[in-house]
């Protein structure tokens, strides 16, 4: 079945899922596993160039991906734990467009508490302009960084930072899947509050539904270095709200 889709242009888009068919390429059959390109100009159904996701465990799923069109990379994000069978960190994968080559991600991956239990991500937003992709899923550990984070990050791609995004106050269920969008005004992520004696939590028990807002900053850290011409280095600060 497919579970997401991704334009990656006027002419292309993505989708994926788990499945595994057949299609005529214009020259011949060419098999497809998990995640396919239509190229709308052509009409035409393409595998990606080079790499398979596999999974030692389980049958791989990808439930979601997000493009990024100024570096010309697709997120992917699902159940599986390796690339033409061998082994990268778990949940997360992405697709290079320039080399036609699918990679383990830069970011790492997601696992549970123990770090040999394998993560799923479940849920992606790609904000192209703060260079920041939003991971969804179940999973307790960033892989890269080998920190505690349950559920929610944020990673910047340039400086290749993790954020975790997980918060007591505005922990909403479910913490997976695709609730969460993209706004012009920050990252909305809804589902049902949980109850909190915090007085910052979402207080109105008769409507448990809501909405939480994310936000985020650009804050300069201070240089260590003795070059007084070098520049800033810059990461982000995210703030949640009702």
């Amino acid at each position: 079945k497919i579970t997401s889709a991704a334009l990656a242009g006027p002419h292309d888009v993505y989708v994926a899922g788990s499945f595994s068919t057949r299609v005529w390429n214009g020259d011949k059959f060419v098999k497809i596993f998990n995640i396919a390109h239509y190229n709308a100009a052509d009409q035409v159904w393409l595998p990606l160039g080079v790499g398979q996701l596999t999974c030692s465990w389980c049958i791989v799923t990808v439930f979601a991906l997000a493009f990024d069109s100024k570096k010309r990379q697709l997120h992917v994000a699902g159940k599986f734990n390796a690339i033409d069978g061998r082994n990268v960190p778990a949940g997360l994968a992405i697709y290079d467009l320039n080399h036609g080559r699918l990679l383990a991600h830069p970011g790492g991956g997601v696992s549970m508490k123990n770090i040999a239990e394998d993560g799923v991500g479940t849920a992606l937003q790609i904000d192209e302009d703060a260079g920041i992709l939003y991971v969804m899923g179940s999973f307790e550990r960033l892989t890269a960084t080998r920190q505690l984070c349950a559920g929610m990050a944020a990673y910047e791609i340039g400086n290749m930072r993790w954020t975790c995004l997980a918060d007591s106050v505005y922990n909403l269920e479910p913490s997976l899947g695709g609730n969460m969008l993209l706004t012009p005004h920050g990252l909305m992520v809804a589902g049902k509050t949980r109850e909190s004696r915090n007085p910052n939590s979402w207080q109105d028990r008769s409507r448990p539904f809501a909405i939480a807002l994310l936000t985020s900053s650009l804050i300069s850290a201070e240089s260590k270095t003795e070059n007084i011409n070098s520049s800033p280095k810059t990461f982000r600060q995210f703030h949640w709200s009702w």
